[in-house]
């Protein structure tokens, strides 16, 4: 059992960790306006934008790359059924 295939078994956590980390960046990206550039909260949110946009590329990745292999998987069952 490969990584892929492990990774693509826990795809309904990924959905999951997709979803909060979209959440996020979305609430990071509504309070941007409203934070004062050169404050500590400035900086964290700025970071958490950031760590939040980051993740989200990366789950999404993730889940495409399931999507991909499980679709390459499906294929070559059943040509090797024909």
């Amino acid at each position: 059992m490969g990584f892929l295939s492990h990774l693509c078994s826990e795809i309904r956590k990924l959905r999951i960790v997709f979803s909060a980390t979209s959440a996020a960046a979305v609430l990071m990206l509504l309070w941007f306006p409203f934070v004062e550039p050169g404050t500590a909260t400035y900086a964290i949110v700025v970071l958490n934008l950031g760590l939040s946009i980051v993740l989200t590329a990366v789950n999404g990745s993730a889940i495409w790359a399931c999507k991909q292999w499980r679709k390459k998987r499906t294929d070559e069952v059943v040509s090797s059924d024909n």
